[in-house]
């Protein structure tokens, strides 16, 4: 029986044999790399397949997971998007939730929401599209939202988008379960609930003790409007205002 030599450099002979003209071969030597831990020529030879296929699943997928990873999220969402529309591709999960992690960290929420939701479109029992929901609204969608002149309504603004992150975090947490799988990601997402909560509630700290400052503010113009009438009926009486100041 023939042995394959399952090694990158083992694939040098496959290419002297068959030419370097097969993207199959390109994208199977970068997911041994991979496995050998070599990120960086993992990543060119899954580009190399794109140059011969440029429409090749696997290694336009394979290219974005790597491009996340060192945070190149341009060319994740290039490579993505060029096979995201396929029939195989449209129906991954991981694919539409590194689509969102791409778009999200272009500033692109909006898309990066569809995103998401169209993981949970193709598989509702996976947890991982409320987990990263959660971060969104946390960390992106509350940080930029409109500040308008009124302070209340800024207030009640972002409670209700930090009310909103709360939402998919417990929804990613009663959905991912006791499952070892998700372990790690569930006690990070109860931190996160704890850190919303306590902002939500110094929120409406803040926001109660600037109610408090501006009655007490709003009472005192009253008393003073008062003191200036009252100074002024004396005066249309003959008394002197200076005689009415404390020395």
């Amino acid at each position: 029986h023939t042995r394959w030599n399952c090694s990158s450099r083992g694939l040098g002979d496959v290419y002297k044999r068959q030419g370097e003209a097969s993207a199959d071969l390109h994208n199977l030597r970068g997911l041994l790399l991979i496995e050998e831990d070599d990120q960086v020529y993992a990543l060119r030879s899954f580009k190399r397949a794109v140059e011969i296929e440029p429409s090749h699943l696997d290694a336009n997928r394979n290219i974005a997971m790597i491009a996340i990873r060192f945070r190149d999220y341009v060319a994740a969402e290039q490579a993505l998007e060029s096979v995201i529309d396929s029939a195989l591709v449209s129906t991954d999960v991981d694919a539409w939730i590194a689509l969102g992690v791409a778009k999200r960290g272009l500033r692109k929420y909006e898309e990066a929401e569809t995103a998401y939701r169209r993981a949970l479109a193709v598989d509702g029992g996976d947890p991982r599209p409320w987990y990263n929901l959660g971060i969104l609204v946390q960390e992106h969608v509350t940080a930029n939202l409109e500040q308008g002149e009124d302070e209340r309504e800024n207030e009640d603004a972002l409670i209700d988008s930090y009310e909103l992150a709360l939402e998919h975090y417990r929804t990613f947490v009663s959905r991912a379960g006791a499952s070892k799988r998700w372990r790690a990601a569930v006690a990070e997402a109860k931190d996160r609930i704890v850190i919303v909560e306590d902002s939500i509630e110094t929120i409406e700290t803040m926001a109660g003790l600037r109610l408090e400052y501006e009655k007490i503010l709003e009472q005192e113009q009253r008393q003073r409007a008062a003191q200036i009438e009252e100074w002024k009926r004396l005066e249309a009486e003959g008394v002197s205002v200076d005689e009415l100041q404390e020395p």
